[in-house]
């Protein structure tokens, strides 16, 4: 059965009334809460001391031991509460208790380190609800006892830090021997005071103990390893300043990474800046995997930091090098995000890797089928433009000869002039298709003497008449891509051969398109008695353009970049114009409405002021005809 505390005794407890409690004072040792709270937990929770101090006096040393459910004493509560005379009483009587004994065992420095389920003491209470006073009473009571980590692992000092109060930081440091610091997961109270950063924290805690700076957690982290993932510039600015050889202490348990590793991979670029300027050849460190910050950045897809590498001197030394599966930046950046394959393409030297592959071979295979004739783009040819450009810089600086240079670039014209080919082909057979599907008609031609003979049987139709502009379309363009494939290659600029075999491709295209429509409304016609028949043709012919038009997109998607750009560039410009001509729309019917308005009252005004003139002529002329008879 519950146990429930006398309420006359309970409001004197609560109110400090010693009178009530001395008069009680037999009561006072059996009277429970719900929650197991003695008379002195009521007293001490509501800093009533002098109450306290009554009922120590009538009960003795039975109460000040006692524990609730949460294994709390009369001290943790008080501490909590943040009560100072409340605490000094506590500790006061219990000191003269363990002098009485002769034996500090169930004195002050017993109760102090006492427990609760959460295994925190009450200086934790304390600290958690930032009681300075308490914190200090305290530590100086009990100044060499070490206390243990909470259940959550953590320690007063960790947790202080972690909330970042500066003061209870400094005050556990100057009354405390040698407070413990470590948190969960083997971080220090520098860890936390870095995470939450405070300025002040990691200034007292560097002070006391300036080896902080460099010992890890359980994964090998350092203080500095969290300014880099948070991105706290002026955290690894003050770590920095006390120590900037950790710039180049790695996390042995987790990839041998530096914090200039960790910040690429987060995308920090201020933070990795400051580590360039503070430590400059820092960059040339690997994690375990062989990995540069290139390679880190290329992995997490962060788009600023490769650009921010990029714009470095030092970035040549990084953009080749090799993990230890062989593999670029370059490599892993093709690998792995089809949209950015060509991000690196200014600084590639076509390097190799274990398995003997170009980065665009990883892309596309080291073979390059029929199938894939629609990934030809310009962004192929300015890749070949960029080589030169790269390969002409190379020769200034290093007088090396063009031969060992220009051999990197046959294989990629291999493959252009492979694709270029294939487009040749599917443009003449475009061509002579559509050049035959012109003279043998649908329907046929009129056989019969007259008029119409010779003429095509299915003139009249709609249908029909929509076969004969698609079919003609697509012969003409068709044989404008054989037109601009021949020209293009006559050019002796690659770029400029780039752009002809681009149009041509995108010429080909449409050339498709109109023969699939073409072909459909062909048979449509024909099949004229059997619409199921007809419908379904439409149908299939059309799912086949949707796909084919999502597939070419994606394949061009592949290889030109800057298409999402100009797509973008496009839709706004397009967005703009009509917003724009809307709003010119909307002006300028207002301001018609407005003239029309004005004009018609003008026009009124007149008018009715006209005839009352002419009404008032007619009067006259009336009276004077009066006069006259």
């Amino acid at each position: 059965m519950t146990s429930i505390m006398d309420t006359i005794l309970y409001k004197a407890a609560m109110e400090g009334d010693c009178w009530v409690l001395r008069k009680n004072a037999d009561q006072l040792q059996v009277q429970r809460t719900p929650n197991n709270n003695t008379i002195l937990h009521v007293a001490a929770q509501f800093g009533k001391t002098e109450g306290v101090k009554s009922i120590l006096k009538e009960c003795g040393r039975s109460l000040l031991f006692v524990l609730n459910v949460t294994c709390e004493t009369a001290l943790h509560i008080s501490a909590r509460e943040g009560h100072t005379d409340t605490v000094l009483a506590l500790i006061h009587y219990a000191e003269a208790v363990g002098e009485d004994l002769e034996s500090e065992t169930k004195g002050a420095k017993e109760m102090m380190r006492m427990r609760n389920v959460e295994g925190e003491t009450a200086l934790y209470e304390a600290v958690r609800n930032n009681h300075l006073d308490v914190v200090d009473i305290l530590t100086k009571e009990d100044p060499e006892f070490v206390h243990p980590p909470n259940n959550a692992e953590q320690t007063p000092l960790y947790l202080t830090a972690e909330r970042r109060n500066r003061a209870i930081v400094s005050k556990i440091l100057e009354n405390c021997i040698s407070p413990a610091y470590i948190g969960p997961n083997g971080r220090t109270a520098l860890h936390a005071a870095t995470i939450f950063y405070d300025q002040e924290c990691i200034k007292s805690l560097h002070t006391w103990n300036s080896s902080l700076v460099k010992e890890a957690n359980v994964y090998g982290w350092r203080p500095l390893h969290y300014a880099a993932w948070h991105g706290n510039l002026l955290a690894a600015k003050q770590l920095l300043d006390l120590d900037k050889s950790v710039a180049y202490i790695v996390a042995d348990k987790d990839d041998n990474k530096t914090a200039l590793h960790i910040a690429a991979s987060q995308g920090h670029v201020r933070v990795m800046n400051e580590l360039y300027t503070r430590c400059p050849d820092c960059y040339e460190m690997t994690n375990s995997r062989g990995q540069n910050i290139l390679h880190i950045a290329v992995e997490h897809e962060q788009k600023k930091v490769i650009e921010h590498i990029l714009a470095n001197p030092f970035s040549n030394s990084l953009i080749n090098q090799k993990d230890n599966g062989g593999n670029t930046p370059l490599h892993l950046l093709c690998a792995q995000s089809a949209n950015h394959k060509y991000h690196l393409k200014d600084n590639s030297r076509a390097a190799y890797n274990q398995k003997n592959l170009t980065a665009l071979e990883v892309v596309y295979g080291d073979m390059y089928p029929d199938q894939q004739i629609f990934l030809f783009s310009t962004a192929v040819f300015k890749l070949i433009k960029e080589e030169k450009r790269r390969y002409q810089r190379y020769v200034a600086e290093t007088n090396s000869n063009y031969a060992e240079e220009t051999t990197t670039l046959i294989p990629l014209r291999k493959f252009i002039s492979k694709i270029s080919d294939n487009n040749l082909v599917v443009a003449g057979l475009i061509a002579a298709a559509t050049f035959a599907a012109g003279f043998a008609l649908p329907g046929g031609y009129d056989g019969n003497d007259g008029a119409n003979q010779g003429m095509a049987v299915l003139i009249r139709k709609t249908a029909f008449k929509v076969f004969v502009v698609a079919d003609t379309i697509a012969m003409i363009l068709s044989i404008k891509a054989v037109i601009t494939h021949i020209s293009a290659s006559t050019y002796e600029d690659e770029d400029k051969r780039g752009k002809g075999y681009s149009n041509a491709l995108a010429t080909i295209i449409c050339a498709i398109g109109a023969m699939v429509v073409a072909f459909m409304t062909g048979l449509y016609v024909v099949l004229g008695d059997s619409l199921v028949l007809a419908i379904s043709v439409i149908v299939i012919c059309c799912l086949f353009l949707v796909n084919a038009l999502s597939w070419f997109i994606e394949a061009y998607l592949a290889v030109a970049v800057k298409f999402k750009n100009d797509v973008r560039r496009f839709t706004r410009n397009t967005i703009d114009f009509f917003l724009w001509g809307g709003r010119e729309t909307i002006r300028y019917f207002v301001n018609g409405v407005a003239i029309l308005i004005g004009f018609a009252i003008v026009v009124a005004f007149f008018c009715g002021y006209g005839y009352l003139i002419y009404r008032k002529i007619l009067s006259i002329i009336k009276i004077f005809q009066f006069q006259v008879l």
